[in-house]
Parts: C-alpha cells; sequence; structure tokens
C-alpha cells in the first residue's frame, strides 16, 4: 500500500468504530476521522429490525435481561481481581468491550432493572482514566438522547 493515511468512516455513538479509534490510539497510529450522518437513513431495512427488537414480547425482554446479567457475572469471574482482562497490562479484551460501558445504564433505564457489577465498574473506571479511553468513548448522556431519538425514528416511542 502506497499511502500510510489511515481513514475511519464513524459514527461517533458506535462502539465497534470506539473500538478501532481506541485500538489505533494504543499503537500511536494517527488516522483522519471521517464521521457518517446515520441518524437520517430513513429507508434503512435495519430500522425494521430495531423497531421489532425494541418492540418484542414482554416475556422476551426479561429473558434478555437475564441474558445480560448472566453474561456480566461471567465476564466479572473473568476478570476476576485482574485490573485488565489481560492481567496487569491493558490490552485488547479491554479495547473490545470498554465502549459497551456507558451503554449500561442506558440498558437500565430503558430496560427498568438494575445491573450490579461493582468489580466492572471497577475495571470500567480504570479504563476510562486512561487518555486513549476517555477520548473517545461516548458520553452517557449523548448516548441516552441517541436511543431515546432513535427509538421516537422508529416510533417505539
Amino acid at each position: 500500500m502506497g499511502n500510510d493515511e489511515v481513514v475511519l468512516v464513524d459514527f461517533n455513538l458506535s462502539m465497534f468504530c470506539v473500538r478501532v479509534k481506541i485500538a489505533l490510539a494504543e499503537k500511536g497510529v494517527e488516522f483522519e476521522n471521517r464521521e457518517e450522518d446515520l441518524e437520517n437513513t430513513k429507508n434503512m431495512q435495519v430500522h425494521e429490525v430495531a423497531k421489532r427488537m425494541w418492540t418484542g414480547k414482554r416475556g422476551e425482554h426479561e429473558e434478555d435481561k437475564k441474558e445480560l446479567v448472566e453474561n456480566l457475572k461471567q465476564l466479572e469471574e473473568a476478570l476476576g481481581d485482574m485490573p485488565y482482562f489481560g492481567g496487569q497490562t491493558f490490552g485488547f479484551v479491554d479495547i473490545a468491550l470498554i465502549p459497551f460501558y456507558k451503554w449500561f445504564s442506558i440498558y437500565e433505564k430503558i430496560g427498568n432493572f438494575k445491573l450490579n457489577c461493582p468489580k466492572l465498574t471497577s475495571w470500567a473506571n480504570r479504563c476510562l482514566v486512561k487518555q486513549t479511553v476517555s477520548k473517545f468513548v461516548s458520553d452517557e448522556k449523548d448516548v441516552y438522547d441517541f436511543v431515546i431519538r432513535y427509538r421516537k425514528t422508529i416510533g417505539v416511542d
């Protein structure tokens, strides 16, 4: 490849784009961030899938909540007493998981339930101290506002 320029096509609230930005920052790779406006895409089929997800049967949501809590408990067990999932060093698993952290409180508010994950909370706070993480992880209020707008867009609220 003749051109060393890295361009990231981004939607700032995408957990997946946040992963890439953190990984690039951790490696010291400079990149151009090209923001895409995904909120104004009226004719995407994904909106119908999302609508079905948000409006599923009550029992389905209860099962989903239970599964989320079980998965988070497994993550807490895997973390154990280590500062990061790889031990003493911030690494790949941390990069993969940290973008989801700001969404936990949104799941609680929208789903009307409480997550109790003190080890994950401590881990997230350690990760967020790192500039390569805090610089890119979405603000909780921005995430919540986006979810509310999106739910209105697809006709859920």
